[in-house]
């Protein structure tokens, strides 16, 4: 091909990768149709709302963005209003979303928000949505609500729904934000579950990752093989948003060498470009973690690293047992480490001086662990690859490991 084909190939690929934003086609998402399909139940049911929970990076505002788009129909119109909600209060809030409502008045079309100079309570919100025509469903998506840190707030907005389900009005409420469980997120009502339904996002599988991977290449006219979609998917430890970055800066790197098949060196070189994406904070959370302030302290950076790597559930969570292998091979020693050696390290990544940089959960002598921002995981794989703390190989055992226990 020429240089233009080249360049042409080089924008379809960062056209069809969005790490750094949600997807807003149906088409696009991959491994969510029990989650969408649960979505529109909820907004064909009555009385009926919705909470999106889950890890950051896990797509829960892509979801949110496209679950409802194959709803229309010649006798059903929805009008989709998505806001952040930030560290707002519940007025705030809802002044957001009747700036985006637009109706007829005095013969010219005005923002709803501007009939309400002064705070907006409860009941104007369920007044103004009740106003809707019955094949008319507005869904109101609140997204980044786990950002709200007004109490008052959150009674407000799950009193609200209560009174929607209760009454009966058609406007649908989705709730979407970052937490472990519901109950991170919303003030509980004592029958606030009969009408806001949980929607849980779990983090993929590889084979769904690898999905993502597959159509946008075939997309741009590209091929992979085997191995190295198995990589970029490992890699990615079920969050798309990884599989987005390492997918594109992948193919990017392959295209730079004038090759439309990707193999496996594409992968780890895209991984050098792939880094310098991530968000920054993720960055400075994982250089707080880590600081040792004596030599005897040295532990930290190759201690948080084996977390990465450390065979965990579906959850996302590992055992202390299972750091003692990749961190063998990660700073190796005789005798070889037990989970003792290093069982002070493990908790001081719980505390706050070091950011609360893992989780854990259950009784001591029987902890598990997990990065507490989902998005850490994958970032400190693909640092300690970058650096050289994880070599190659060592990784190469881990994915090799992976892989059979998979085929078994």
């Amino acid at each position: 091909m020429a240089s233009d084909d080249w360049a042409a190939m080089a924008a379809e690929v960062y056209g069809s990768f969005s790490p750094g934003s949600p997807i807003k086609l149906q088409g696009d998402l991959a491994g969510r149709e029990d989650q969408a399909g649960r979505l529109r139940g909820i907004v064909l049911s009555s009385g009926e709302h919705a909470l999106i929970y889950g890890e950051r990076g896990a797509g829960k505002t892509s979801i949110a963005n496209t679950f409802h788009l194959s709803l229309h129909s010649d006798t059903r119109r929805i009008h989709s209003i998505h806001v952040n909600c930030g560290d707002n209060d519940f007025s705030a809030i809802w002044r957001k979303v009747f700036r985006r409502v637009k109706v007829e008045s005095d013969a010219e079309r005005r923002s709803l928000d501007q009939f309400y100079p002064e705070t907006i309570t409860p009941d104007d919100v369920e007044i103004e949505l009740s106003n809707f025509r019955i094949n008319d469903i507005p869904i109101i998506i609140l997204d980044e609500f786990d950002q709200i840190s007004d109490p008052r707030t959150k009674i407000l907005m799950t009193e609200t729904i209560k009174s929607f389900s209760d009454h009966t009005i058609h406007a649908k409420i989705i709730l979407v934000g970052i937490a472990g469980n519901a109950g991170e997120l919303i003030a509980q009502h004592a029958s606030i579950s009969r009408a806001l339904k949980q929607v849980q996002m779990p983090r993929l599988s590889l084979a769904e990752l690898e999905a993502i991977v597959t159509t946008r290449y075939k997309r741009c006219g590209l091929r992979s093989d085997d191995e190295a979609l198995f990589q970029m998917a490992f890699l990615s430890r079920g969050l798309p948003y990884y599989a987005h970055l390492i997918g594109r800066h992948s193919a990017l790197a392959a295209i730079q060498k004038k090759k439309v098949f990707v193999d496996v060196e594409d992968v780890f070189l895209g991984l050098q470009e792939a880094i310098k994406e991530v968000d920054q904070t993720i960055t400075e959370a994982y250089l707080a973690a880590i600081v040792s302030q004596r030599n005897e302290e040295t532990l930290y950076e190759p201690v948080l690293t084996a977390c990465a790597p450390a065979e965990s559930d579906d959850l996302g969570q590992f055992q202390q047992a299972a750091v003692s292998a990749p961190l063998s091979e990660i700073a190796p020693r005789k005798p070889a480490y037990t989970p003792t050696t290093f069982a002070f390290h493990m908790n001081e990544f719980c505390e706050d001086k070091r950011g609360r940089i893992l989780s854990r959960v259950g009784e001591a002598r029987n902890y598990r662990y997990s990065f507490t921002d989902a998005m850490m995981q994958p970032y400190v794989i693909i640092r300690a690859l970058q650096s050289g703390r994880l070599k190659r190989a060592t990784f190469q055992k881990f994915i090799a490991r992976r892989q059979r226990s998979l085929a078994v």
